[in-house]
């Protein structure tokens, strides 16, 4: 493979990534503006937080085994193509159940692409990067992330909500043209059996579940941080829009740079499962510290979750690579269900938090999340210190 294509097939699968993350923190940030035509309120955003959510988790797996089958390159165009769409309808839409349904679709794209984009990274890569690779794909969807939550939340306030959200979506057709143009096609795993019987013996590896589950305790804190830091600054410390947005997109830039630093470093340090135990415990103690309710305590939670997810998410999908031994078969299922247990053990918090910060306060919600994260991490723990 020439260099020059190889560059720019890297090139645009970081673009891919760095879509996907805009849209993925973006309705965070430009909602407060949708509240207020809207007449909305806090448990609104968490119940269209957990559709986004929920919809993503339902098509890892799916999106995984398609790419086995037909090919990542096609299974990646088809996400990315509902997800833009869906985005560029979001700015049209009339009413909250309508976001409700195009949030849902949106999370439905970026399922079906993930497995696919992550794949094709590590294939453009050479052989014995992987972790590195996987840090790079890593930190593009976390720059987005950033974007999505500080240039959105200035656009929204410059230039409307509904333009900034269609030109994520237009945004989003640009990219798939890109990826149409310097990606060769690729036929899936060729004389791969895709049965029933296959499938359950990926996803019964112990291995690949304990990291899954692991992983949830650092991807609900990054998921409560960058969807309702903004809104919380905003309505509860009285800050800025602005100075809201740019505390929210510390999370996510913090969380690119660690995966890209950890991803140079994981082939040294290795231990994937005692990684993310320690991620998940940080996290935890990250959402405690925010129920002091204080500005301060609100930066040192973005910094601590942030940070903690970077790692977190080379160990996992390490952890999930080394679980098949490093067998190319049967990698995009691994990294989808990787994706699917977490997500699906995550899509539901945000709702939960919306309701507790409506009823009880927000204190009482980011205390709540963080002992929901210690009870998928304390377990491995518990285990790990009985076998020692």
């Amino acid at each position: 493979m020439e260099s020059h294509n190889r560059h720019l097939a890297v090139a645009s699968l970081m673009m891919s990534q760095l879509f996907l993350g805009i849209n993925w923190f973006n309705f965070a940030a430009v909602f407060p503006f949708i509240a207020k035509d809207m007449n909305q309120n806090v448990s609104a955003l968490g119940l269209i937080t957990t559709t986004f959510i929920l919809g993503a988790a339902l098509f890892q797996l799916p999106g995984g085994m398609i790419a086995a089958n037909v090919g990542s390159k096609i299974t990646l165009l088809a996400g990315l193509m509902i997800a833009s769409v869906a985005a560029l309808l979001t700015g049209l839409a009339t009413g909250v159940y309508v976001l409700v349904i195009l949030r849902f679709f949106v999370g439905l794209g970026s399922g079906l692409s993930f497995a696919s984009a992550l794949s094709l990274t590590a294939r453009y890569f050479q052989e014995g990067s992987g972790s590195l690779s996987f840090g790079i794909f890593t930190s593009a969807g976390s720059m987005g992330s950033t974007a999505g939550l500080l240039v959105w939340g200035i656009l929204a306030e410059t230039i409307g909500w509904r333009v900034s959200l269609l030109i994520s979506g237009v945004l989003g057709i640009a990219v798939a043209l890109l990826i149409t143009i310097s990606i060769a096609s690729d036929r899936g795993m060729a004389g791969l059996n895709i049965s029933a019987s296959a499938i359950r013996r990926v996803i019964s590896e112990r291995a690949l579940n304990e990291v899954s589950v692991i992983l949830l305790a650092p991807l609900i804190g990054f998921t409560l941080v960058g969807n309702f830091v903004v809104i919380y600054s905003e309505t509860i410390l009285n800050t800025s829009h602005a100075v809201a947005s740019v505390v929210g997109s510390l999370t996510p830039v913090l969380s690119g740079s660690t995966a890209l630093i950890f991803g140079r470093l994981y082939s040294k340090v290795g231990r994937a499962k005692t990684t993310l135990i320690l991620s998940g415990l940080a996290t935890a103690a990250g959402l405690a510290i925010a129920s002091v309710n204080s500005f301060y305590a609100v930066v040192i939670m973005v910094i601590i979750v942030g940070a903690g997810l970077g790692v977190s998410n080379i160990a996992a999908l390490m952890g999930a690579r080394e679980s098949g031994g490093g067998s190319l078969a049967y990698e995009t299922v691994r990294f989808g269900w990787l994706n699917a247990i977490s997500m699906m053990g995550s899509f539901w918090p945000p709702i939960v938090f919306g309701y507790v910060a409506l009823d009880a306060g927000f204190p009482v919600a980011w205390l709540s999340s963080s002992l929901i994260t210690v009870r998928f991490v304390v377990p491995f723990l518990i285990r790990g210190r009985s076998k020692s």
